[in-house]
């Protein structure tokens, strides 16, 4: 994997911050803050440099170019929703409701006269006290699903996975701690396509009992990296004939520099991060480590990498296995943050449609934005310190 992808404004960084140092408070730092920081995003700074597919990838159009495969892709990708109900809810009973809430509830109006900052359509999910008014005034319109109109997933199938990879350009724009040694490119494909087995089939709530061969939704990692391996295919519901993308080949002939190895291994695991922070179901965290890198192991086999070698020699376990671990912790964190577009509307306004289906922030609500480093450093040093053990001790068959 290339090493970190640098921005062309990262060699004046250095320059920049000794020199604020002595002019702390000036308005020439202000101005300079403006535009190192702040200009550089918003459809501009790392998005700039990208290659003009994966510019194509991340925006929001949906009508030029409307032969391209990834257009025809992303149009696909965006009638694929879930809705917060029941697994076997309708999409047009969840718009429905949602159209109804917002109305009553005069979202726009409400903000600006309660607090100027409270601007987002997920405001909907954080005054449940005056939605109950709603639904105790108007138990017709909601029945029995408890007027309930958010769940942790504010986005369609594409937005979703939109959202997921402008979060990691951004993590990449600021130099966070989750891109260290990654290469970009590799991470916005990876976050992208971490989830498209979940658009594979059909069934456009994503939250049907009926997807995943009547699996349950804990099932979805499986089927997004047997689609990216080509093991599944992936059908393209609008046609006729219900003609079949090959999500492999679209990978790797718009996006050669890539592994395809290394994307579907993160989309495999991209439900395990998550899993370290429920210690309500393993109340030991070495424990949640230790099933982690056995999941780890477990998929790495599937997907081709020749453990038996690799693991002979620490050296190898930190050149071959560690930066591959570290993508499968990204592409997790990018998920979890993609539930709502809240973090990304200021710096991508351009590039991403407004949020329209409230959702709760997973990523806080859970309160993955305070551990999520600690999880990571915690089950890194884990990994380098016991992954020969356990590959060398359990069967993996």
């Amino acid at each position: 994997m290339i090493k970190n992808y640098k921005s062309k404004y990262s060699k004046y960084k250095s320059k920049y911050l000794l020199l604020k140092q002595h002019m702390i408070g000036s308005s020439i730092v202000k101005v300079m803050d403006n535009i190192v920081y702040n200009k550089q995003l918003a459809g501009g700074g790392l998005y700039e440099e990208l290659d003009p597919d994966i510019k194509l990838l991340l925006n929001n159009n949906l009508t030029n170019d409307r032969n391209h495969q990834i257009v025809r892709l992303k149009k696909l990708l965006n009638k694929y929703i879930a809705t917060p109900w029941g697994y076997n809810d309708n999409i047009e009973e969840y718009w429905k409701k949602l159209n109804f809430a917002k109305q009553s509830f005069a979202i726009e109006s409400y903000a600006r006269e309660k607090d100027p900052e409270l601007s987002h359509i997920n405001d909907l999910c954080r005054n449940p006290k005056d939605f109950n008014n709603i639904y105790s005034k108007h138990p017709e319109n909601f029945s029995d699903k408890e007027g309930r109109l958010c769940s942790a997933h504010g986005g369609n199938l594409f937005e979703h996975s939109q959202w997921s990879a402008l979060q990691v350009l951004q993590w990449f724009d600021k130099g966070d701690t989750l891109v260290e040694d990654l290469d970009l490119v590799t991470c916005i494909i990876a976050a992208f396509f971490h989830d498209i087995g979940k658009g594979a089939d059909c069934i456009y709530n994503m939250y049907s009992d009926d997807k995943y061969l009547k699996k349950g939704d804990r099932s979805h990692p499986d089927f997004c990296g047997d689609v990216i391996l080509g093991i599944k295919e992936f059908n393209n519901c609008e046609t006729v004939h219900n003609t079949k993308i090959n999500i492999k080949e679209l990978i790797t002939n718009y996006f050669p520099t890539v592994n395809i190895q290394e994307i579907a291994l993160s989309a495999y695991m991209h439900w395990e991060f998550g899993t370290l922070n429920q210690a309500y179901l393993v109340p030991n965290l070495q424990d949640r480590y230790k099933n982690y890198v056995k999941t780890f192991i477990k998929y790495a086999l599937k997907v081709g990498y020749r453990l038996d070698k690799i693991i002979k020699d620490r050296k190898n376990i930190a050149i071959e296995l560690l930066t591959e671990l570290k993508l499968c912790i990204l592409v997790a964190c990018a998920d979890i943050t993609a539930g709502t577009n809240i973090r990304l509307k200021e710096d991508y306004e351009e590039i991403i449609l407004p949020q329209i289906y409230p959702a709760y922030d997973p990523w806080v609500l859970f309160g993955m934005d305070k551990k999520y480093i600690e999880y990571r450093n915690g089950l890194i040093d884990y990994f380098m310190n016991n992954i020969d053990k356990i590959y060398i001790n359990q069967d993996f068959d």
